[in-house]
């Protein structure tokens, strides 16, 4: 567990809070289930994107942290072969759905900030990617950020 967290930067820890602060105030504020079928199946989809990522990922080090781990390589397995972040979009989904099923101005204003702290992350992230990477610029041309087709 605490390699998951080590190794980051002060501007990374504070992505990391905001991150874990939006998405916890969130899920305090309705049910974490949604009622509305379709919105449940949102929800369970962004689930197994999670858990796939996570399984693609883990054997190479999985990290909460932006940071690139020394004994990284880039993975373009899974569903990175079509995101860049599917993490992140599956964490949007999630949340998505919950406030799709059970709008209130509070929730929406927490989602938006969710989204806002992992669009940083992202753009973080990528930028230290591009380092440690010399072919990330072509992958991140055949594959998009979020959403496939999209961004």
């Amino acid at each position: 567990m605490r390699e998951m967290f080590s190794g980051g930067t002060l501007t990374s820890y504070i992505l990391i809070f905001c991150q874990f602060l939006f998405l916890g105030c969130f899920l305090f504020t309705g049910p974490v289930l949604a009622h509305h079928p379709l919105f449940l199946l949102i929800e369970f989809s962004g689930l197994f994107l999670g858990l796939w990522a996570i399984i693609v990922m883990y054997p190479k080090g999985f990290k909460v942290i932006p940071e690139v781990s020394p004994k990284a390589t880039l993975n373009t397995r899974g569903p990175y072969r079509f995101i860049r972040h599917p993490m992140y979009t599956s964490l949007l989904m999630f949340t998505g759905a919950l406030l799709l099923d059970y709008p209130t101005w509070l929730r929406g204003i927490l989602w938006l900030a969710l989204f806002i702290t992992l669009i940083f992350k992202i753009r973080y992230e990528e930028t230290l990617l591009q380092k440690k990477f010399p072919h990330y610029t072509e992958y991140a041309q055949r594959s998009k950020r979020l959403f496939p087709g999209i961004w």
